[in-house]
């Protein structure tokens, strides 16, 4: 198939972020986060940085997602007046997980990524 680029069919993967570093040009992102408020559509996680709206098209994605969950967020942020809000494509349920140390890894491998070359 000479001259087709598949680059144009390709998905940008999600970036691990903390929420105050989110900005609209991020493009997709993950949060790891606690849910600290949930509605039909809409739900709000915090981390130890700040705290977002989540938008979901389908209700059903926060069917048994209630306040205290720990969980990770796969979307998009939106341009929006006011606060940042996110567009959300996954919700991950995170139950059991040392938040703590998982923090403490991420730190670990960004480092590690410092220091070798690609």
């Amino acid at each position: 198939m000479e001259g087709v680029r598949l680059n144009r069919f390709l998905r940008s993967a999600y970036r691990e972020k903390r929420i105050e570093d989110i900005s609209v040009e991020d493009g997709r992102v993950r949060i790891l986060g606690v849910v600290i408020d949930v509605g039909e559509v809409e739900f709000v996680i915090a981390d130890e940085s700040s705290q977002i709206s989540c938008i979901a098209d389908d209700p059903s994605k926060l069917q048994g997602l209630k306040r205290g969950d720990i969980v990770r967020v796969f979307g998009f942020p939106l341009r929006t007046v006011g606060e940042p809000k996110l567009q959300v494509d996954i919700i991950q349920k995170l139950d059991g997980l040392n938040v703590q140390l998982y923090r403490e890894v991420q730190q670990e491998i960004s480092w590690l990524e410092g220091m070798v070359r690609w």
